[in-house]
């Protein structure tokens, strides 16, 4: 052994099982704490107290301004939750930077795989949706189930009528831009 040796940092190879895990702890956590956060703005928006804040998602055009509150709240639990956790994890678990994940492929190579690759999974996503539809539970969970989807139908509706071009330009960046990045995180 040579001088050099015993100075060499240890490299800690951790399985990918390992690596997942971790991944899952900092993503959960992100969402737990960028939920929070969101939460906290989002009420104080509104103007309600924070353990008020679920009626105004369940009854969003009951409150003013419910409509920048609840994308805020989604906008900051997707930065926090996604992007924010990967790129800690990226950076006090893998020890790297964005810029080294990032793959060697020219451009124009880069976008046809990604083409090639949304328009293979639009069959595989008209399935899962179609198979989700038409999957039931027992009977107390599936109504249960069938409720709150058709609650988060109507907020999803409430979210995605844009009747100014600034919400446009706001639902656009909290709705498409974060989580694609997260995504990709």
């Amino acid at each position: 052994m040579t001088q050099n040796d015993v100075f060499q940092p240890i490299s800690l190879q951790r399985p990918v099982s390992a690596k997942l895990l971790l991944l899952f702890g900092f993503v959960l956590l992100g969402l737990v704490f960028g939920s929070l956060l969101g939460q906290f703005v989002a009420a104080s928006m509104v103007g309600v107290p924070l353990n008020e804040f679920q009626k105004v998602i369940n009854q969003p055009s009951s409150y003013p301004n419910s409509w920048l509150a609840i994308i805020v709240l989604q906008g900051v639990s997707a930065l926090v939750g996604f992007c924010t956790s990967a790129w800690l994890y990226l950076r006090l678990i893998e020890r790297t930077t964005l810029a080294a994940i990032a793959p060697p492929l020219h451009p124009t190579v880069l976008y046809g795989l990604i083409a090639i690759v949304t328009v293979s999974a639009f069959p595989f996503n008209g399935w899962v949706a179609e198979w989700n539809q038409n999957l039931h539970f027992p009977e107390p969970i599936d109504s249960l189930f069938r409720t709150e989807e058709k609650k988060l139908a109507l907020v999803t509706k409430f979210l995605t009528e844009f009747n100014e071009p600034w919400q446009l330009v706001v639902g656009l960046i909290v709705i498409a831009l974060i989580p694609a990045i997260g995504e990709e995180l």
